[in-house]
């Protein structure tokens, strides 16, 4: 049976495969399909989605990602893990995406050496960003300018996630057979329904919605053919035409996001100024 692990089931991303995964398990055949949400706070996430309480395919696990022991527990058995913890803020120097890397590279291992033959190496689905690809990013329809502006003001977040998918390529090329990987890079990412997504390793789009990124992610998982995506960049566009419009509301929430992101990364002391 499909077995899935979500590390940040609150996020915008994770919280929306959580829901992607456990609509599924609504289907005709819901026994084939179990998840297993890795939290700090089992609270936090209920009160965002009671429903992973009642739901008996949804298994919790609250904790510290450093805590080993619970990790593995998680991660074992799983035929995919969702890496979905980013920072949202441009954080000086935050490593919460090296941490979580070397963290889940950690609990694989010790997994790995205590089940010798019976391990069963995952693929690990990582959302990081277009901005880090030189190559999706190429035609995404943003001028250099745009993204000059946007790489400092979200500079922090993204020199943690080239880092994290160094770290996870490094390891996968020292441990054959640890785990696959696949690196999730969409365009902007917004709040809005579901519009139907499109995997591309040819290029981005700008925006698409968190619920959409999720259906991709989830689309990469479930591929029968585990080698198909390992170790590729893949997008995760809208099939809307023209991608997803912007609201009023979140283009006052992106122009937030730059002019705070950009104060960071010009004078990184003033994040705590701001964020107390």
């Amino acid at each position: 049976m499909p077995n899935y692990a979500i590390l940040g089931s609150t996020g915008n991303v994770g919280l929306n495969i959580l829901r992607t995964l456990a609509d599924q398990t609504k289907s005709n055949t819901p026994d084939r399909l179990q998840i297993k949400a890795y939290v700090r706070s089992k609270d936090k996430l209920l009160s965002l989605y009671p429903e992973a309480s009642t739901n008996q395919h949804i298994s919790i696990f609250a904790g510290a990602l450093h805590d080993i022991d619970n990790l593995g527990r998680c991660l074992d058995g799983v035929d995919a893990a969702f890496l979905t913890v980013a920072s949202s803020d441009n954080i000086p120097n935050t490593t919460i995406a090296q941490d979580t890397a070397r963290l889940v590279v950690e609990a694989l291992a010790k997994l790995r050496k205590q089940q010798n033959d019976r391990y069963h190496p995952p693929i690990l689905v990582v959302l990081s960003s277009t901005s880090t690809s030189e190559y999706l990013s190429r035609n995404d329809g943003l001028s250099s300018f745009a993204h000059t502006v946007l790489w400092k003001a979200a500079s922090y977040v993204y020199e943690d996630l080239v880092l994290a998918e160094k770290i996870l390529r490094s390891y996968q090329a020292e441990h054959r057979g640890l785990f696959r990987m696949a690196f999730v890079k969409p365009g902007g990412l917004v709040v809005d329904a579901k519009q139907g997504h499109v995997l591309s390793t040819e290029g981005s789009k700008t925006f698409t919605s968190f619920a959409d990124c999720a259906g991709g992610m989830v689309e990469i998982a479930a591929s029968p053919d585990p080698e198909r995506w390992d170790g590729k960049e893949v997008s995760v566009n809208s099939a809307a035409p023209n991608g997803v419009a912007l609201t009023l509301s979140t283009g006052f929430t992106l122009m937030w996001f730059l002019l705070q992101g950009l104060l960071f990364h010009f004078v990184p002391q003033s994040y705590k100024w701001v964020k107390g």
